[in-house]
């Protein structure tokens, strides 16, 4: 008939309503092992019972249990195993069941095998196939291995997947070759999506005019092209320098977010504190406080909106669950299971990421990164805009943190991810910034006009020197407005490299408690990549690439 892998485990006490037992998710993980069914059971030893649980490698990926620790298995009550129960015939279905898949799964090698009749074939077009494939991978291999790193850690080159090649028409996929995994680099495939999604590829494109036949090299450029964008857009990069991101980031989370990391609103954190909190006080705190539905979901499979749960002082229950999370946080030896949680002014993988960040850095406190409002209304009387909010001292020292910060942390993102590319940017233009602010504009309401004023002065500086200055001071002459090829600053005439004008803007995105210099500096480095890229790519026509 065939055979059954059994693991057998006592059921606690006080898991029998209903019954669950929490097991560690490498014990789990023997399903991916074994071709033979793995079947789960807890054995009730009071009651003379067991119940049993059939464990997938479907069942394991679909709870996402690579990311998880631990995870609390619940049984259902019809898999009774007593003397009456007929839980052997259910039994010898699954292991017919299993029987089935292994039968498809080798018919699924012989589809691989069939898949590819482009093996031991000569024909012109896969010297330009080859060209651009590898082209592809030597790119992951160098200036864009960040995103090798990050999405692809165990590939060793992506293949190519022929889906339409003619001369004026090209359909194709890029499928992943596994570091221990012998196959062929070019494969002749149908349009069938469960063919190509069985080779490990996500997505198919197509293209008129055969871009692979034209320009086979610089349309690798085309494909990773796409690869970037995806890398920026879900902020996948290496952040260990970026200690500014970080902080502007983690700090608006910490401070709103508070009581349920177990903290105290303050002007500033512990960034150990920060990271107990997040990791562990909050995913107890949540254990309990969504404990009615856990008992039909697992942790991480329902999703939490965080900000429904600010503001419950009120609730008696809120002290009773603080409690208990607190106590579990102080005995924790390990983090407990995540759960799932969304914000409007979060993502939860960016968060982790920059909390980490300030963990594995020399940080030990954060403190807000901005200024923030320091005058009364009742010290001004009417306010007609929220500077009058601010003090010219906070005006000015928000712009220092911005247009000082901004330069280093687009420089450490560049460096730290596409190091191989920084001689290919021209940020910054030079060593020397001076910034220049109109706090007079800003406070009359021209925030749209022109009241920051910055100029890349030709220097010698080993490092970025940033200095600031108002309208007003001595040492600016009045014509700051104007186009200049020389600056006179400090004594000194100065060539201008670049010069900008610009409203308040980006002081307006911190008033707001945004993250400007986090957003901005990936924004530019998605702009400064595209460029880069559209210079080395192949022509196709508008539009045809998808």
């Amino acid at each position: 008939m065939g055979r059954i892998i059994v693991q057998i485990k006592k059921l606690p006490d006080e898991k029998r309503d209903p019954p669950r037992k929490q097991l560690k998710t490498n014990h789990l993980a023997y399903c991916r092992t074994v071709s033979d069914p793995f079947v789960l059971i807890v054995v009730d030893v009071d009651n003379d019972i067991g119940y049993w649980k059939h464990i997938t490698p479907e069942w394991f990926k679909e709870k996402n249990l690579d990311s998880q620790k631990s995870k609390t298995v619940r049984f259902d009550e019809e898999n009774l195993i007593a003397e009456e129960s007929d839980y052997k015939i259910d039994w010898m279905n699954i292991i017919e069941d299993t029987k089935k898949r292994i039968e498809n799964y080798e018919e699924y090698e012989d589809l691989k095998d069939r898949a590819n009749p482009a093996i031991g074939e000569t024909k012109d077009r896969f010297r330009n196939i080859h060209l651009f494939i590898d082209k592809f991978n030597h790119l992951l291999n160098t200036d864009f291995q960040v995103i090798k790193e990050k999405q692809y850690p165990s590939v060793w080159k992506f293949g190519f997947g022929s889906i339409d090649y003619g001369e004026e028409s090209l359909h194709y996929t890029l499928y992943p070759i596994q570091n221990n995994e012998n196959d062929a680099q070019i494969r002749d495939l149908d349009s069938d999506w469960e063919e190509i999604r069985k080779l490990g590829a996500s997505r198919r494109s197509g293209v008129a005019g055969n871009p692979i036949e034209r320009d086979p090299e610089r349309f690798a450029y085309n494909a990773i092209r796409k690869e970037a964008e995806k890398q920026i857009k879900d902020r996948n990069l290496s952040y260990s320098n970026s200690t500014f991101l970080a902080k502007e980031y983690v700090y608006p989370f910490a401070h709103k977010y508070a009581p349920l990391l177990g903290l105290n609103r303050s002007s500033e954190y512990q960034v150990n504190n920060i990271r107990d909190g997040y990791y562990r006080h909050l995913q107890f705190w949540l254990t309990e406080e969504i404990s009615d539905i856990l008992r039909e979901h697992s942790i991480g499979e329902v999703g939490v909106h965080l900000e429904g749960y600010l503001d419950r002082k009120e609730d008696p229950r809120f002290a009773t669950i603080h409690e208990s999370a607190e106590k579990q946080t102080q005995e924790a030896s390990t983090d407990p299971p995540k759960h799932r949680i969304h914000g409007s002014d979060f993502d939860q993988e960016i968060l982790e990421r920059m909390i980490d960040v300030l963990v594995e850095s020399p940080m030990t406190t954060l403190t807000k990164p901005y200024v923030e409002k320091d005058r009364a209304r009742d010290e001004v009387g009417s306010v007609d805009t929220i500077w009058d909010l601010y003090s010219d001292d906070a005006i000015i020292e928000n712009a220092k943190s911005y247009y000082t910060n901004y330069p280093y942390e687009y420089q450490n993102l560049l460096r730290q991810n596409f190091d191989s590319l920084e001689s290919e940017f021209s940020y910054p233009t030079t060593e020397f910034l001076l910034v220049i602010i109109d706090i007079e504009n800003i406070r009359a309401g021209m925030g749209g006009g022109w009241c920051i004023h910055q100029f890349w002065l030709e220097s010698n500086e080993d490092e970025l020197r940033v200095e600031f200055h108002r309208t007003t001071d001595p040492e600016i002459p009045e014509e700051i407005e104007m186009r200049m090829d020389m600056l006179e600053y400090g004594g000194q005439d100065y060539p201008i490299i670049a010069q900008s004008s610009s409203g308040d803007h980006k002081l307006m995105e911190i008033a707001r408690d945004n993250k400007p210099v986090f957003e901005d500096v990936h924004k530019a480095l998605d702009r400064d990549l595209e460029a880069y890229l559209r210079e080395r790519e192949a022509n196709i026509i508008p539009g045809a690439m998808r």
